[in-house]
């Protein structure tokens, strides 16, 4: 993940979280699209690929930021 809490996903950026930038994330995929996102044993959320957004552990899906 780069320093500012972001990734880059099939060349679209995709924020994460400011707060773990630099920390190395993990990616599951669980459906076909569909991804938990973990910090080490955490799960952060759940990506969804088509959509490109990121819903938290408590289903609010976040705006992707350019």
């Amino acid at each position: 993940m780069s320093r500012n809490g972001g990734i880059r996903w099939q060349c679209t950026w995709v924020n994460v979280s400011q707060t773990l930038g630099d920390e190395p994330i993990g990616f599951v995929e669980i459906d076909d699209g569909e991804w938990d996102v973990y910090f080490g044993p955490l799960r952060l959320g759940r990506f969804h690929e088509r959509t490109l957004l990121i819903e938290d552990a408590l289903g609010r899906q976040h705006r992707r930021h350019y």
